[in-house]
């Protein structure tokens, strides 16, 4: 289903979400990302990373805050790494977390020269599908 403006692409092989909910998420993943997760709302998406103890970069990732549940959209290489320091660096927080499985993400591309302003568009949840809003056009 392509046209000139939009073009859908299949996401599903390379990306996957890591989701991070419990008492204690915002302040355990606050300690391990590079990012200000408290940026992180329901309307509002942040990019980061997940660095070691030198610094060096393991990941980077999209990070949102979904209901009471954080979201991490990374590509589905990285989700081991991230599992990993997971089981180190959580075992003492309230967290759970969990990768989902059988998801399907598309990606839309546009040749617009500049986005919508950020207000014209939303994400909602619905049924265990994401639907992005923009000019009351769902896509």
């Amino acid at each position: 289903m392509n046209s000139p403006n939009k073009q859908t692409i299949p996401l599903s092989n390379r990306y996957a979400v890591i989701c991070v909910s419990g008492n204690d998420a915002e302040k355990f993943l606050q300690s391990q990302f590079t990012c200000d997760v408290n940026q992180a709302k329901n309307d509002n998406s942040i990019p980061g990373a997940y660095c070691d103890q030198r610094g060096r970069v393991l990941c980077r990732f999209t990070l949102r805050l979904i209901d009471t549940t954080y979201w991490i959209l990374t590509q589905a290489k990285n989700t081991d790494i991230i599992v990993k320091q997971f089981k180190k660096y959580g075992l003492f927080s309230k967290i759970e977390y969990h990768i989902l499985k059988d998801q399907q993400f598309i990606g839309i591309t546009s040749l617009l020269t500049t986005p919508p302003p950020s207000d014209t568009y939303t994400w909602n949840i619905t049924s265990g599908c994401q639907v992005i809003q923009t000019d009351h056009k769902h896509y």
